[in-house]
């Protein structure tokens, strides 16, 4: 063979392979572009869903035209707010008001999907009813088991509470988290809803004291005292006595005993309904609402929800940054995001556009915001003002029209 025709021979073979080697690299672009677009249509763009919403099918088919029409992709749908339940349990009483022979969360499941929505279930952790009345329900938890009630430093159960003064004090009536039927109850209550429904997500809420003013009820101190030795109100009851012997470090010490036991009845709780999702339904998200003040949710709420994170404990936190002040629900997410970065662990940016409802281009400005920090996601809080407010229902078809501000 001469040697131009190994020279030509050669040439046509790199030739080929070049050619190889881009359609190879045009294809895996390709893909990635398909990848990316199909990554950016299962975006989550929530919006929660107050209970009063499922109490019928033409407000729940409200809810999902309107979440649909914005350009949300979940609802985050509140099944069980005070202990009552907006499905088929065995576990809780029907929630009052439901329309006769409806189930509402078996209904959302079904027109959410049509509408191509994932529907995650919202679950309240400890809070058990209202603080103005009582459950009419005789199998209500708190009618069941009214000294699962939580109690404050003094011994006072909630109970004792008048109701000014549990409103300033309490979202509602709460279980005490640190004792262990009350846990078994709050788990027992998710893996129902878990076993029996498709659902996408498990979102639970309130998974936290109403503050360090609780937790004092008389099985968790117990609990405590067989486990350091000392009794934390009588603690603090002689708080005086004791700092004058033993200074004031050593009390501090001693009450941070107490604050962190507290802390880990509630990590326990998360880390078991974890397992337990895991367990029955791999594929379903955890994910946890949490108060958007990182200091204030650990030292007052007792709500650890930073060392969920490096535990890995949940899918997805939610920092609750309900605020008009857009650079102070910037810093909020933000500090969540970098906590976050690098642990698995996503952070879905939660608004308030209830307080913006008069407002719409703040709410505009805190999606950008939310997108700037690099959260995965947003849930708006609530239905009621995507239903309500013309303001609102545009900002978000414009953000999340092309899934991109807000994400």
């Amino acid at each position: 063979m001469r040697r131009h025709q190994v020279f030509l021979l050669v040439v046509a073979l790199l030739s080929l392979a070049a050619g190889l080697l881009l359609g190879v690299r045009q294809a895996s672009l390709e893909r990635g572009l398909v990848a990316s677009q199909a990554a950016a249509a299962r975006e989550l763009r929530g919006v929660w869903v107050v209970r009063h919403a499922l109490n019928s099918r033409e407000s729940i088919d409200r809810v999902v035209a309107a979440a649909r029409a914005a350009g949300a992709t979940a609802l985050f749908a509140q099944v069980n707010g005070r202990s009552e339940a907006y499905y088929r349990s065995r576990l809780l009483p029907a929630a009052p008001g439901v329309e006769p022979g409806l189930d509402p969360l078996a209904y959302l499941l079904q027109r959410a999907g049509r509408a191509g929505l994932e529907v995650h279930a919202w679950i309240n952790a400890f809070t058990a009813g209202m603080l103005s009345e009582l459950p009419a329900d005789a199998q209500h938890v708190l009618n069941r088991h009214p000294e699962w009630v939580t109690a404050d430093r003094e011994g006072r159960s909630v109970w004792e509470y008048s109701l000014e003064e549990a409103l300033m004090h309490l979202p509602a009536r709460m279980l005490d988290p640190g004792v262990p039927a009350v846990q078994d109850f709050v788990y027992q209550s998710v893996m129902e809803v878990v076993e029996r429904y498709p659902v996408a997500g498990v979102h639970l809420d309130y998974v936290r004291y109403p503050s360090r003013r609780f937790g004092y009820h008389p099985e968790s101190v117990a609990r405590f005292m067989a486990e350091h030795g000392f009794d934390p109100a009588a603690l603090e009851r002689d708080a005086a006595a004791y700092i004058s012997r033993h200074g004031v470090e050593a009390y501090r010490e001693q009450l941070a005993l107490w604050d962190g036991w507290r802390r880990e009845q509630v990590t326990g709780l998360v880390a078991r309904i974890r397992d337990g999702i895991k367990a029955r339904r791999p594929g379903v998200r955890f994910s946890v609402a949490v108060h958007a003040d990182m200091t204030d949710a650990v030292e007052n709420r007792l709500q650890d929800w930073p060392a969920w994170i490096e535990r890995g404990l949940v899918d997805a936190v939610v920092p609750m940054a309900y605020s008009k002040d857009t650079a102070r629900v910037a810093r909020q997410l933000e500090d969540a995001v970098a906590l976050a970065r690098e642990s698995g662990v996503a952070v879905y940016a939660g608004l308030g556009a209830h307080l913006l409802v008069d407002a719409p281009q703040t709410l505009a400005e805190q999606l950008e915001a939310a997108r700037a920090a690099g959260t995965d996601a947003v849930v708006i809080f609530s239905h009621d003002a995507l239903l309500g407010s013309p303001g609102v229902r545009d900002v978000l078809t414009a953000a999340w029209a092309h899934g991109s501000a807000g994400r």
